[in-house]
């Protein structure tokens, strides 16, 4: 059984949103990189974070600031375009970058792939 479970879950092209029961309340979590894995990591950083004796407004606090440069990173532009550079290292990651932009770009975007492989 699990003891983190998310629930009403929001994912946008800037975060992801939940809920989660952490003490006696139902508290709001908020990730600062978008996508429904965001949300996974961000209850094993919650586990850990409450194993090691963090309070919940610190680590809410810090995956909300959590940011990790080239991976979900939107860029900003003058044409009012969503642009996001996402480090896809291997297939899967691939496919997991791709399934999470679906889920709020509700299909509507024009999507550029550059790869590099070694």
């Amino acid at each position: 059984m699990a003891d983190l479970i998310a629930k009403d879950i929001t994912i946008t092209n800037t975060y992801a949103d939940f809920k989660v029961k952490l003490g006696n309340k139902n508290e709001r979590v908020k990730v600062g990189i978008p996508g429904r894995f965001s949300v996974y990591n961000a209850l094993a950083a919650i586990s850990i974070g409450l194993r090691l004796g963090l309070n919940e407004e610190t680590i809410k606090s810090a995956l909300e600031e959590v940011r990790v440069p080239g991976r979900s990173e939107l860029v900003e532009n003058k044409l009012g375009l969503n642009i996001m550079i996402d480090y896809a290292h291997s297939p899967e990651s691939l496919e997991n970058i791709l399934s999470a932009s679906k889920e709020y770009t509700m299909r509507k975007c024009n999507i550029c792939i550059w790869m590099w492989w070694r």
